[in-house]
């Protein structure tokens, strides 16, 4: 009898921590929709461009949300239930194609001549209390019937209020727009 009382009391406590167990966090993914850049100067390269794959390495590689507090910038973070729809290197060259689609005509082949590679070097949410910033930094790499062409770090950075994670998203479109055109204008410079 002690030993069917016993194990009631068991059964008992377990079906009751069944039931306060908070539910499971969500997991939330962010994709970039593309941004105009309105009068972009004309590129000074004849024929397709081919893209080739985007590159990135470690923490940008991965689908997580990057960041870092201003406070101790130099340590970077992955959020645990924030994540880009695609790796960064696969979601930018999409953001990259759709939204330079009138500009460049970046629907080249292996026989295109003129070949253009990126590399994601960084690409973060950076805190800073009650508002943030959104940063990024690519490397573009042209080549034009095998010269080089153009080889260049692009920096940008942009400022959103509040916390909010579609504010840090709205904010890297506008990043990535001042990359792509700068990106452009030097490419209206270059023979």
């Amino acid at each position: 009898m002690k030993q069917v009382l016993i194990f009631k009391l068991l059964l008992l406590l377990v079906l009751a921590g069944c039931g306060s167990v908070p539910p499971a966090p969500v997991d939330h993914f962010y994709r970039l929709q593309p941004v105009a850049l309105g009068a972009a100067p004309v590129p000074a390269i004849t024929g397709r461009v081919l893209v080739r794959p985007f590159r990135a390495e470690s923490l940008y590689a991965e689908r997580p949300v990057v960041y870092a507090d201003s406070a101790t910038i130099h340590q970077l973070h992955q959020y645990h239930y924030h994540l880009w729809l695609y790796p960064p290197a696969q979601l930018i060259q999409d953001h990259f194609v759709s939204s330079l689609d009138g500009v460049l005509d970046l629907h080249g082949d292996l026989a295109t001549p003129n070949v253009l590679e990126a590399r994601l070097v960084a690409f973060e949410r950076i805190n800073e209390g009650a508002a943030g910033r959104a940063s990024v930094v690519i490397e573009f790499r042209l080549t034009a019937a095998g010269t080089l062409r153009l080889k260049k770090v692009y920096r940008a950075e942009q400022a959103f209020p509040g916390t909010s994670m579609e504010g840090f998203v709205r904010a890297m479109e506008g990043a990535l727009g001042r990359v792509y055109r700068e990106l452009v204008e030097d490419l209206a410079r270059r023979p």
